[in-house]
């Protein structure tokens, strides 16, 4: 009978022992599944607003570049428009300066002109 009854106190043992083994084997693999599922919600929340700032930073990007550009091609319509503006000031300038070297050369032939009277109707 003590036979049967340290086979019984020893299963008895087993037994407590092992449920406790076996939660204490089961409760951490289930923190672990836990914490892993609360990592991977928390990844995948943060991927999303990590999405949603850099959709955020590209539309804010887009309207910056935009605006840039815009700024970029009033820039280049006013030289455009003053590069026009040179050519026409440029061609009066020629024009100009052949009317004067023009005028010049018929005053400096009256001048001769003159010349040539006083000598020719004073001393004749």
């Amino acid at each position: 009978m003590i036979d049967w009854v340290s086979h019984a106190i020893s299963a008895a043992i087993a037994a407590v022992v092992g449920a406790f083994v076996g939660r204490s084997v089961s409760r951490p693999d289930a923190k672990i599944d836990k914490l892993d599922r609360d990592v991977t919600q928390l990844r995948d929340e943060r991927i999303v607003r990590v999405e949603g700032r850099l959709d955020r930073v590209e539309d804010n990007g887009c309207a910056v570049g935009r605006q840039v550009l815009a700024k970029l091609e009033h820039a280049t319509g006013m030289l455009t428009k003053l590069d026009l503006k040179m050519d026409r000031i440029a061609e009066t300038t020629a024009k100009q300066a052949a009317e004067i070297a023009a005028n010049n050369k018929y005053v400096g032939n009256l001048d001769k002109s003159l010349q040539r009277h006083k000598e020719t109707a004073h001393h004749g």
